[in-house]
């Protein structure tokens, strides 16, 4: 056994684990979320389900296009939230070579850290153009409001 308590067999396991997650690719969210209870003041989901459909038709007579607006609002988030969720990953894996005191592990955490200042970089990309496109729609909404 090395010291610091790890032993080879969870070391190459540990590897395994860092091989496996650096290559895999960034999971989408399930975009079929539903909301519990608490969310809406209770009920169950056909209640939900149909007040949720009711609120989307009114907001979609009080503003035109504004489905493909709130969509383009989601995916943006959903984005954010995959960045998020890779870089929780990272730092797991970061804390755990750095736990194992391993030369070749605390090497690895120079490319773990480089992948999360990145992504830090695509996430405020990401919010920015959520902040820009959200501004655009409340303008343009604003103006047709004035105009009619």
């Amino acid at each position: 056994m090395e010291a610091g308590g790890s032993g080879g067999s969870s070391e190459s396991q540990n590897q395994h684990n860092i091989n496996q997650t650096l290559t895999a690719p960034i999971a989408k969210p399930n975009k079929s979320r539903k909301r519990d209870s608490s969310s809406r003041g209770g009920g169950d989901i056909c209640d939900r389900e149909s007040r949720d459909s009711q609120d989307d038709e009114e907001n979609q007579e009080h503003v035109g296009g504004g489905d493909e607006v709130w969509q383009s609002f989601s995916e943006g988030f959903r984005q954010v939230q995959s960045v998020l969720d890779r870089n929780r990953i990272l730092i797991q894996l970061v804390n755990e070579n750095h736990r194992s005191k391993n030369a070749e592990n605390m090497l690895k955490n120079v490319t773990l850290i480089q992948e999360i200042n990145a992504n830090i970089s695509k996430i405020r990309d990401l919010y920015s153009d959520l902040s820009s496109d959200f501004s655009t729609f409340f303008h343009h909404r604003a103006a047709s409001d004035k105009s009619d």
